[in-house]
């Protein structure tokens, strides 16, 4: 699961889903990963939230004019894949 959650920013990166799709699909795949430790649990959401919390500022009509910045969300993403490399070279099983 964490390896797809890899390729799903490579296809919003490539533009085949868009900031929406891809925040609902990270989150689908951390409940199918179904993680046992909490602080993995805690690492994932509190890197996810920042996602979900860029794309409201991108989609709701609440949201400020100019509060969305791209270059916010890059290096959120930027730093969700470099999280998920390191998490895919720990040893198996450590973050089942």
């Amino acid at each position: 699961m964490w390896a797809q959650m890899i390729t799903r920013i490579t296809d919003y990166s490539d533009g085949q889903i868009d900031l929406t799709t891809l925040v609902a699909d990270l989150r689908g795949l951390a409940v199918e990963a179904d993680p046992h430790d909490p602080e993995l649990q805690d690492d994932f959401y509190n890197r996810w939230s920042r996602l979900d919390a860029l794309n409201e500022l991108r989609t709701e009509a609440w949201a400020p004019a100019g509060s969305f910045r791209e270059v916010d969300l890059d290096h959120e993403l930027q730093a969700f894949q470099a999280w998920l490399r390191d998490l895919l070279e720990q040893e198996p099983g450590e973050h089942g």
